[in-house]
């Protein structure tokens, strides 16, 4: 299956286990590819990559958008706190970017991440509590402000129905604060 998006193409294979992604330009390609070389954690594993031709391919994992009983945000909230605690902001987790790993979700489309340590999670707590600058390819895109907890149309809250998400800045200051 073939789902072009604004930045990339992708080749969406199930029965082969791969996602390959043909971006619309290297810089995109490698400011994404970064994040799944540096982290051991939080996406789906890389089988093959060429930065200078703009070709990332992962394993293909089951998207939450196809598995209306997956709703694993425990789980979710437990990656983001750890992406935090590493100083990490994914800065774009809305529904369509979370997919289900071995062991839990996993997050896809990097290309939007930043390393800030020191500052609350982008994602678990937005751009205003966070510090966090919304994504430059966000700003255009009116109120389009991705993190689980936002109101819009694809976010985890609203698609998830979920009324209170297991963590508030208080704990999250509190964990920071314990760990100095």
């Amino acid at each position: 299956m073939k789902l072009e998006k604004r930045r990339s193409i992708l080749d969406i294979d199930p029965e082969r286990g791969t996602v390959t992604k043909h971006y619309t330009d290297e810089v995109a390609c490698a400011r994404e590819s970064y994040w799944y070389l540096t982290l051991d954690y939080g996406h789906p594993e890389v089988l093959d990559l060429d930065i200078a031709g703009g070709v990332l391919v992962t394993r293909y994992h089951t998207p939450c958008t196809e598995l209306p009983n997956y709703r694993p945000i425990k789980q979710l909230v437990e990656l983001l706190r750890r992406l935090e605690t590493d100083g990490i902001h994914h800065r774009d987790v809305h529904i369509e970017n979370i997919v289900q790993g071995p062991d839990g979700p996993l997050l896809i489309d990097w290309e939007t991440a930043i390393h800030a340590p020191g500052h609350p999670s982008y994602d678990l707590h937005g751009p205003e509590v966070s510090g966090i600058p919304v994504p430059d390819i966000h700003v255009p895109l009116k109120r389009y402000r991705m993190w689980i907890g936002v109101e819009h149309r694809k976010s985890v809250k609203t698609l998830w129905n979920i009324r209170e998400l297991p963590t508030t800045v208080d704990q999250r200051q509190a964990s920071v604060a314990g760990s100095a």
